[in-house]
């Protein structure tokens, strides 16, 4: 409504800096986008980097989970906004948004993510089992004092339900989103071929993994399935893992199950689309996520998905028909899948049942469906439309 006055947000989150990873880039975008759209945007954090779409509020908080949350709610509430929008930081809000699904069942199956030995250990760690109560305590008070909750997917909206703390009139599944036109340019053979050469590569089928988190997004599964397949299998493959994980650690794992020669560890990769344009399949064998970026961005760019079903991005893969959904990161599953995607024509059939997604998995849709719930919220609180 032209004249009206802002609409004033607080947005609520760790860290507002685009170069710490997903939620971070996505809040940046987020708030810009409302900037342009007469709302004024606060960032409720515990550290930030200055940005003229935004005030920012900090302030020095402890990682202990419910304590964080104290301090960041406490700086929330002395501002003086319409509508308070948390990620996952805050003891309450309007609109309760945990970009990561259920923060304890992502705990829950890290920790299912390692070892034997370090499981035993960690069942039996009186800290870790503080940590976990907290943890789930902290998110029924979440879930119960919000207006309205967005589940990123079908998968967080099932795990939150699980908590019993929330009723299914108040959520919304509104499934993360990526700016997709640089991957949906990631096509062509001229510039798949320029893009091949530029990542050394000939004839070798391209399997790429994007993860920080090595440990829950699976890359010691993907090693585990390069030593299941055969030498002529592993002969013909290349993965490449982009990302700051552990890489000393992985690279040492791959020495000791025989497979270094066909794994490489690139780091942090600025230009991503490039590396997707090479690209022929995507790996994301997670143990959680509740709704994987890279694979959005995989399927923008028109190639094929082996995930998991522990993967909320999952909800957009056509099992079997434009990607591959496990039931779990079990290293000769996912052997399996990578088998089946040595075959050109197989890694065709699948790439042209991918064509035409990448719309769906746009971020301006992300950003309009939220919109939208902060209207519904509004009008339920104000009785009118703003």
């Amino acid at each position: 409504m032209a004249g009206a006055a802002p609409i004033r947000v607080a947005l609520a989150l760790n860290y507002f800096d685009a170069d710490r990873g997903g939620s971070e880039t996505w809040a940046t975008h987020f708030a810009a986008w409302l900037s342009k759209r007469n709302y004024e945007v606060s960032i409720v954090a515990t550290e930030g980097r200055p940005s003229p779409d935004v005030r920012l509020h900090t302030a020095s908080a402890p990682l202990h989970p419910w304590r964080r949350a104290r301090i960041l709610t406490a700086l929330a509430a002395s501002l003086k906004v319409d509508l308070i929008h948390d990620t996952g930081v805050l003891l309450a809000a309007d609109v309760f948004h945990p970009h990561m699904g259920s923060r304890f069942l992502n705990l829950k199956r890290e920790i299912a993510a390692r070892p034997l030995a370090e499981r035993l250990r960690l069942a039996v760690s009186p800290g870790l089992a503080r940590w976990l109560l907290q943890t789930r305590r902290l998110e029924k008070r979440q879930l119960r004092s919000a207006r309205k909750i967005i589940a990123a997917s079908r998968l967080v909206a099932s795990d939150l339900r699980r908590t019993k703390a929330c009723k299914a009139d108040r959520m919304d599944i509104i499934h993360h989103g990526i700016r997709n036109a640089a991957f949906e340019n990631a096509s062509g053979d001229t510039a798949r071929l320029a893009a091949r050469r530029g990542f050394g590569l000939r004839d070798e089928i391209l399997f790429v993994v994007s993860a920080h988190n090595f440990l829950l997004k699976g890359v010691g599964a993907v090693i585990d399935a390069l030593a299941v397949l055969t030498p002529e299998e592993r002969a013909r493959i290349k993965v490449y893992v982009a990302g700051n994980g552990d890489i000393a650690r992985y690279r040492k794992y791959a020495v000791r199950c025989g497979v270094e020669g066909c794994i490489y560890f690139m780091g942090s990769v600025a230009d991503m689309a490039g590396l997707y344009r090479a690209a022929d399949v995507a790996l994301h064998p997670t143990f959680h996520d509740a709704c994987s970026l890279s694979t959005l961005e995989a399927i923008a760019s028109g190639i094929p998905v082996i995930t998991t079903a522990f993967n909320g991005a999952a909800d957009f893969i056509d099992h079997e028909k434009d990607g591959i959904v496990l039931p779990s990161p079990d290293k000769r599953l996912l052997a399996a899948a990578m088998r089946r995607m040595l075959p050109a024509e197989e890694r065709q059939r699948f790439k042209e049942a991918l064509k035409g997604k990448a719309h769906l998995v746009s971020q301006d849709i992300n950003f309009e469906r939220i919109e939208a719930v902060y209207r519904q919220v509004l009008f339920e609180r104000q009785g009118q439309v703003c």
